[in-house]
């Protein structure tokens, strides 16, 4: 489907999802055309649960997003649901092979457009995410759904080359502390093949990020020791008057 892509821009609907606006493409044509560094306009999506319980809302909403950074995206901080988002059509029929994965979904879509452009957020709703037993995605098990997004972060930092190591060890590390956290109370009890799995990413991850940060760790240290210096050779100079 991608390779069929000749236009400027393109939005994906799946088949069970629908928009809501019948003027969001021309909305976010306007704003992408007045602002060729961006390469992604999104606007919310409501999640409707057909089938299950649950009151309809709308879905990785946390208000009105400020413009976002291929390494916002990356830790998830923007992250839209497809229904909403209007992409600029950066590969024009060449995309990358890893579209083709299996692994390959929204949230690589989404970083892998970034890579060209800022994302910009329009704080109104544009079409309807449908929850429902026929879904592929809906049904997963949690955990299955945890895990298969933080492999794909790790499949998708080699994708790209490994330009985006630290934003990507960061938000591996943040979507395990989160799983081993929140796990327990949204998706039932973890087993201990996947805590153990989860402490062994996590920990790999969290070693990567610290030394890709240890220059600024070393200014810190630096300051704070500068800071402490100071102030013991005042402390010392104020008990030497004293002294005298």
């Amino acid at each position: 489907g991608f390779q069929t892509l000749k236009a400027d821009y393109f939005a994906i609907l799946e088949g069970d999802d629908f928009w809501l606006d019948c003027r969001r493409l021309q909305k976010q044509v306007t704003f992408l055309e007045a602002n060729p560094d961006f390469a992604i306009c999104a606007g919310n999506t409501i999640k409707m649960y057909e089938g299950a319980t649950g009151e309809p809302h709308r879905f990785l909403y946390w208000g009105k997003r400020a413009d976002a950074t291929i390494e916002d995206v990356i830790n998830l901080n923007p992250f839209f649901h497809n229904a909403g988002v209007l992409f600029r059509n950066s590969y024009r029929g060449n995309p990358p092979i890893h579209f083709s994965s299996r692994r390959s979904c929204d949230i690589f879509i989404t970083i892998a457009h970034a890579q060209f452009g800022k994302v910009h957020h329009i704080d109104e709703d544009y079409a309807v995410y449908r929850a429902h037993p026929g879904g592929r995605f809906s049904n997963r098990p949690k955990i299955v759904e945890w895990m298969f997004d933080i492999d794909g972060l790790r499949h998708f930092n080699a994708w790209l080359g490994y330009r985006y190591t630290k934003a990507f060890a960061g938000s591996i590390v943040k979507y395990c502390n989160y799983v081993l956290k929140e796990g327990q109370r949204e998706g039932g009890s973890l087993s201990l093949r996947h805590r153990l799995n989860l402490h062994r990413i996590r920990a790999s991850y969290g070693l990567v990020y610290f030394l890709l940060n240890w220059p600024r760790h070393l200014m810190s240290w630096g300051t704070q020791l500068g800071f402490t210096g100071f102030a013991l050779v005042c402390g010392i100079l104020a008990l030497g008057r004293r002294a005298k």
